[in-house]
């Protein structure tokens, strides 16, 4: 215990000090955090990878950063062959599109949807980026995109690198149809590059470095390399803090999700006080169901269920598949590579969960722990609620704007949105 105990009481000197140091140099100010886009996918990710990378970009260094990012893949990732298709990209000619759209996505999945990030020349050579910040892999994506460029190397694009799901690459084998890199290391790496290029260019300079900045909070990078230095040092001073550290590193991953599923309590009694006691909201009808929004925790995961029950049945009966929800079904399906909602996953029970941005896997080391603080974690049961209402209006003109399905809106959901109920400033 008492090793625990002058473990823990160094560790929090340490973090002290470099959290001075932080406050001191301003390394905390972050233009893309400040304004909450941080984890948006398309709108900041995608648009700011696909701005540098295009030849054509407001940047003006032409196709040079574009060259920058092919040489690191090529010289970082030797071992695998794809890179080699790199040689035939024309860069001078290329442009580059963000959420490039290739047709509308077929009922058996094959064909349409749309691409994170397009490049293409003038020989109409391409290469392919999809882009995973915080969505889930949808079935037989990558497949989609190789059916729409079939001789297109396709980068795979995750925070840490992981590979892509059985279900989203189908039959298309790594390192023959597709590469796999991270933000960690890979764009970063790239972005170091682009900034050294930009030096004399002090506003494109310092806004790559904040982009930098904010993949490294994301990846869990912005601890100072000295704090890490000194965390080091005195873990490994002895065996007695060596061993000490390791038993705490093994139950840190257990203890947040017990962290993170108690404080799931707090979204329901936010939740429940904001819409008139009910946790289920009732979002509109379709061929005889009541379709449903709520959030939902499942394995460590937050998302927002959509689901159909029959009136007669209610609590009983819940057939997402039903020949009188398959309209509802498709719709949901339709969005699943749209810019605006991600839907991840559907099954017999759930039209859609719509993954939250404030899942456990999204939130950095400093968001995590704030949990413990109460006014923070109210603060994060109204950034969740915020979330669903965003989600809930987009549903409801979405589908008004396409005029496709003939529903009815719930009085539930126009009273909330028209900010009538007890759901006070919704909109």
């Amino acid at each position: 215990m008492q090793t625990f105990l002058d473990l823990l009481t160094h560790v929090s000197a340490i973090n002290e000090k470099y959290r001075k140091i932080s406050e001191i140099t301003g390394e905390n100010f972050n233009i893309f955090r400040i304004l909450k886009i941080e984890a948006n996918e398309a709108s900041t990710h995608s648009a700011f990878l696909c701005e540098l990378l295009n030849p054509t970009g407001n940047h003006g260094f032409r196709d040079a950063f574009l060259k920058l990012f092919l040489k690191l893949l090529r010289d970082k990732h030797k071992e695998n062959p794809i890179t080699t298709k790199f040689a035939e990209f024309d860069t001078d000619t290329a442009c580059a599109t963000a959420e490039s759209f290739i047709g509308f996505i077929s009922e058996d999945g094959n064909e349409g949807g749309r691409i994170d990030i397009l490049l293409q020349d003038k020989e109409n050579h391409a290469i392919v980026i999809e882009n995973k910040i915080n969505a889930q892999d949808i079935p037989k994506q990558l497949k989609r995109y190789k059916n729409a460029y079939e001789n297109a190397p396709i980068i795979y694009l995750t925070l840490i690198g992981k590979s892509p799901s059985d279900i989203s690459r189908d039959n298309l084998n790594e390192g023959e149809d597709y590469l796999r890199i991270s933000y960690k290391d890979d764009i970063i790496a790239w972005l170091e590059l682009c900034r050294k290029e930009a030096v004399n260019h002090p506003i494109l300079r310092e806004s790559i470095a904040q982009y930098i900045h904010l993949i490294k909070h994301l990846t869990g990078q912005t601890m100072n390399e000295h704090l890490k230095t000194d965390l080091e040092q005195l873990i490994t001073s002895n065996q007695e803090r060596y061993e000490a550290a390791a038993l705490l590193s093994k139950t840190y991953n257990d203890v947040y999700y017990k962290i993170f599923t108690a404080s799931f309590e707090e979204i329901k009694e936010v939740w429940m006080k904001r819409f008139n006691d009910r946790y289920d909201i009732q979002i509109f009808t379709y061929n005889g169901y009541d379709f449903f929004f709520r959030p939902s925790i499942e394995q460590g995961y937050l998302h927002f269920d959509i689901y159909p029950e029959k009136p007669e049945m209610k609590d009983q009966y819940r057939q997402a598949k039903d020949a009188q929800v398959v309209p509802i079904y498709r719709y949901f399906t339709s969005l699943k590579n749209s810019q605006e909602l991600k839907v991840s996953l559907q099954n017999q029970n759930y039209v859609a969960w719509l993954p939250s941005t404030y899942s456990p896997e999204n939130l950095v080391f400093e968001k995590r722990i704030k949990l413990l603080d109460n006014e923070e974690k109210h603060q994060w049961a109204e950034d969740i609620i915020k979330e669903a209402i965003e989600l809930m209006r987009f549903i409801y003109d979405d589908i008004k704007k396409k005029g496709e399905l003939e529903v009815i809106y719930s009085n539930d959901l126009i009273e909330f949105l028209s900010n009538k109920g007890n759901a006070d400033s919704l909109i």
